[in-house]
């Protein structure tokens, strides 16, 4: 909706801070009418917040492996599953970094740990009912490794992928379920949404407090940027006995220095270059 003066703001974190009055503040526009104007600003808001999401994403899961019961389900005989609203992911991801897919056709640990029990030289006889193993490292390595190698039974295989039709991520799993409703569990991460108050201003609650100022430091690059094409278009100006010189390069220089400072105290690797001779 139209913004009237001095009412539109970026609000983060649960204490509402506001990032556009820190930037107008950095850029000595505080004087209305702003020289950028409000508009300017909200449609910066989602920019900022996208950028600022590939160092501090959300983290949002799909189904709880504890009850066994997920949104997401298989379809028999489907491999492909968007990461949809409709399918248990409350937002879009942006990186699927844990994903759980008990393919009930592929051996399992249950039935597996039956036939061990029978067989005479069974390790899990073995390690049950052996009275050194507690006193014996090797016993302890060879038991941790006979069930880590049991953990892997009944896990299906996934892989991801965008989806054509929608370009959201997609998880193709194998084999094909030939169940449905088996659970399936993701864990994902995603970019801050924003919300709006009664005057279009965004808000952006999820915005941690000790990063308030990355994500307004963000915001203030690219304000300097939308100044920097001015500064391009006019770089002399005069009044009367008073002349003014601009120069882009500058500015240019300190967007860049700022963007990467803000990087690398969000997280950012360094890239260094060795010269040898």
């Amino acid at each position: 909706m139209p913004q009237a003066l001095n009412t539109f703001q970026i609000q983060l974190g649960p204490s509402r801070w506001d990032a556009v009055a820190y930037v107008r503040g950095l850029c000595d526009d505080v004087l209305t009418p702003y020289v950028v104007p409000n508009e300017t600003y909200a449609s910066l808001a989602e920019d900022v917040a996208e950028d600022f999401s590939r160092f501090v994403p959300l983290d949002y899961w799909v189904g709880s492996p504890a009850q066994g019961t997920s949104p997401l389900v298989t379809v028999a005989n489907q491999a492909v599953y968007v990461c949809s609203p409709a399918n248990g992911f409350m937002v879009p991801p942006t990186r699927i970094t844990e994903f759980a897919y008990g393919a009930t056709e592929l051996l399992n640990a249950g039935t597996e740990l039956a036939w061990l029990v029978l067989l005479p030289s069974s390790p899990l006889n073995r390690f049950a009912f052996s009275p050194y193993l507690l006193d014996s490292p090797s016993e302890r390595i060879l038991r941790d490794q006979a069930l880590a190698e049991l953990s892997k039974y009944g896990q299906g295989a996934y892989a991801f992928d965008r989806d054509p039709a929608t370009g959201l991520l997609s998880a193709a799993i194998y084999p094909a379920p030939t169940i449905a409703g088996l659970p399936l569990f993701a864990h994902y991460q995603a970019s801050h949404v924003a919300t709006t108050d009664s005057l279009g201003s965004a808000i952006y609650a999820t915005i941690p407090e000790d990063r308030k100022r990355h994500f307004a430091r963000l915001l203030y690059c690219l304000v300097l940027e939308f100044e920097l094409r001015r500064a391009a278009r006019a770089t002399s100006t005069s009044a009367g006995i008073l002349r003014g010189t601009t120069s882009p390069g500058a500015i240019a220089a300190m967007v860049d220095r700022i963007r990467n400072e803000t990087y690398q105290q969000l997280g950012a690797a360094t890239p260094v270059a060795i010269h040898t001779y």
